[in-house]
């Protein structure tokens, strides 16, 4: 993800003292309050990191889907309009990593009716409700979909080592 969106993420939530915010109080603030950007670049902006896994909603609410304490803020943090201008390709190279991963959740959406980014935001999910690295998560989601990733089982070991000394 882009340090930028991260960070602008963070500054909202931490400034609002909220864990979760209502769509309209995040994108009115990110326009209005903040004057970081017109309304409706605030509201694709919102639903591009919506559609990412990046935010996740809630009923009416939104919460960021990553630590906003472990974020740092510049003091002279303000950015451009064009930093909430995101494009699909700069979402997808964000969502890509490890290829391993795009590997895995290539093969989850080949052998599932789901696409990629339901997948990457499922697996986001599940590491996050069970507190799992994202290489177990999606280890967990190709069990649940009857998907063989025996061929990738000491590559799955190898990214979870990874993920712990990371």
């Amino acid at each position: 993800m882009n340090e930028i969106v991260k960070q602008a993420i963070a500054f909202v939530f931490k400034r609002s003292g909220k864990q979760q915010l209502k769509e309209s109080e995040l994108y009115l603030t990110v326009s209005m309050d903040l004057q970081w950007c017109s309304p409706n670049t605030a509201k694709e902006f919102i639903s591009r990191l919506l559609s990412h896994g990046i935010l996740k909603k809630e009923g009416e609410f939104i919460s960021p889907s990553f630590d906003i304490q472990k974020t740092m803020i510049p003091l002279d943090f303000h950015p451009t309009e064009q930093d909430f201008i995101i494009e699909e390709d700069s979402m997808a190279t964000s969502m890509q990593g490890d290829t391993m991963i795009d590997t895995l959740i290539g093969r989850l959406a080949e052998e599932t009716s789901l696409g990629k980014e339901e997948i990457y935001r499922e697996m986001l999910s599940v590491a996050e409700q069970k507190q799992l690295h994202t290489a177990s998560a999606l280890a967990l989601l190709a069990r649940f979909y009857n998907v063989d990733v025996t061929d990738m089982i000491q590559d799955l070991k190898d990214e979870v080592l990874k993920e712990n000394t990371e």
